[in-house]
């Protein structure tokens, strides 16, 4: 049986033979080996698709430093530390590679440009409202105007209204009668026919006489015939009683 294809070899070695064992299938490197640090060390500058292949090669990537836990403690309670010591916290941080800075940046830059684009859109969205909101304030106004316009044409139309009321219903008797009585004067000087005032006088007590006596004559008169037409009162006093009582029956 040949020896290269058993499990176990025989070498000689000073002292006798020594046994080693063979394993077969193993795949990997030396964790604590030379060629390992070295990989680790130079993990972070290289590419990631070089990464990947020795990750599947079973080399691991290098683990974060663990934090002090004295620096943990400072910075949960940074607050009541002094500037000094707050300074000194900052220059303790891990700087990060370049590889990590242009991943953050690439990630806040598409962080802010989603935002900027839907603040674009909100914006938009917002100036429609406005311009719609702009357009029915403009159309209430011009409603606004048109009912401020009737409501004057109203108002006038209700003061002419009421002073045609007030004239033909709440009139004082007395006005009008001073009205006729001096209508004749009033005739006279539309004519233009100038009047002295001795002429004046006697025409105004002329008038004042027969409002007298037709006053008088009024209150003379039988009932219902009060305002009879002048003529047909005198033509009812002439009436005999028995005449009377017949026409009446």
């Amino acid at each position: 049986m040949d020896l290269e294809d058993t499990d176990v070899q025989r070498t000689w070695r000073p002292g006798g033979l020594a046994t080693r064992q063979k394993q077969r299938g193993q795949r990997g490197v030396n964790q604590d080996g030379t060629v390992h640090r070295a990989l680790q060390s130079l993990w972070e500058k290289l590419a990631p698709e070089v990464q990947k292949e020795l990750a599947s090669a079973g080399v691991k990537p290098p683990e974060p430093p663990k934090e002090d836990d004295l620096l943990a403690l400072l910075r949960s309670h940074e607050a009541a530390l002094p500037q000094e010591v707050k300074d000194k916290l900052h220059e303790a941080e891990p700087k990060e590679t370049p590889q990590e800075a242009a991943v953050c940046a690439s990630r806040e830059y598409k962080t802010s440009t989603l935002r900027l684009r839907d603040l674009g859109h909100k914006k938009v969205q917002l100036q429609s409202c406005i311009d719609d909101t702009k357009m029915k304030l403009r159309k209430q106004l011009e409603s606004m105007k048109e009912l401020l316009s009737q409501i004057s044409e109203a108002q006038a139309e209700v003061a002419k209204v009421s002073e045609q009321f007030k004239q033909a219903v709440l009139t004082d008797p007395s006005e009008e009668a001073t009205a006729e009585d001096t209508t004749l004067l009033q005739l006279i000087a539309d004519a233009g026919i100038n009047l002295t005032q001795e002429q004046i006088d006697k025409l105004k007590s002329v008038e004042e006489g027969h409002a007298i006596k037709k006053r008088k004559h009024d209150a003379k008169s039988p009932d219902g015939l009060a305002s009879a037409p002048p003529g047909l009162g005198q033509v009812a006093s002439q009436v005999p009683a028995g005449g009377q009582q017949q026409m009446q029956a």
